[in-house]
């Protein structure tokens, strides 16, 4: 499993002491915030991140002793710059500019990194795109936000819905990624013909072959750890890239 640096700063302890991952709409106090809150609450699981695991961040929000009332506070704030309309916080557009908004007003220039799943299906990118972009941002210690406007054949998250990766899981090693698997037949045939025989250029093009097979495999069943409303909860990236009818989006920031 391939997870954030320090997953403990996702924690947000209430104050009977239970402890949630990542926030929750349901903790705005008004009731139109807590319908449509989804996309600020996942900006604010990434800045109260970011703030809470880099040095030199903390004007970006207070979070002195991880509870719920600092994260609160947060979601508060943040709904001002990430800030839904009718059909909520629909693009990675408007949810990016929100996020860089809210940075510059507490003084740190956040970088957003924006990959779009159009729900044209010619146009969207491959499974194997989609998980390299989570693992570079995991990788970055960074979680990122997730925007699925169809679930598809899934069962959660809900349609029209942000909710936020914090890990992923693919591959024997539990890295992220199957080793060898981004090999090629073609590749595996010229390790094979550098050995200087035709049998060996053979087996190294079977080679190549069963490790794409196998790495294709272990891409179908790569799962990702998500957090929503406070919990968390594994889907798969593959099944929804295949099913989703209206697609979505994926952001994660750097400072």
């Amino acid at each position: 499993m391939l997870t954030l640096a320090n997953p403990e700063l996702m924690e947000i302890v209430s104050p009977v002491g239970e402890v949630a991952i990542g926030g929750s709409q349901q903790w705005y106090p008004g009731r139109r915030e807590r319908m449509s809150g989804c996309g600020p609450v996942a900006a604010s699981n990434l800045v109260w991140y970011i703030a809470r695991s880099r040095a030199g961040l903390g004007s970006l929000c207070d979070v002195a002793g991880g509870d719920k009332s600092s994260f609160t506070t947060l979601m508060i704030d943040m709904f001002a710059y990430v800030k839904p309309g009718l059909g909520g916080v629909n693009s990675a557009d408007s949810f990016s500019r929100g996020i860089v908004s809210y940075g510059a007003s507490r003084g740190v220039a956040l970088a957003p990194h924006v990959l779009q799943i159009p729900r044209r299906r010619a146009l969207r990118p491959g499974i194997g795109a989609v998980l390299e972009f989570v693992t570079t941002a995991l990788h970055a210690d960074s979680p990122v936000a997730f925007l699925n406007l169809s679930n598809g054949a899934l069962q959660y998250p809900e349609s029209w819905h942000w909710v936020t990766i914090i890990g992923l899981e693919t591959g024997a090693n539990g890295s992220g990624a199957e080793p060898g698997a981004a090999e090629s037949a073609a590749q595996g045939a010229e390790r094979g013909a550098a050995g200087g025989a035709a049998h060996g250029a053979e087996r190294g093009a079977a080679g190549g072959a069963a490790e794409s097979t196998a790495g294709g495999a272990a891409q179908s069943a790569a799962m990702a750890c998500i957090s929503d409303q406070g919990r968390t909860l594994d889907i798969c990236l593959a099944d929804w890239l295949d099913t989703t009818m209206l697609g979505g989006a994926m952001v994660y920031i750097t400072a």
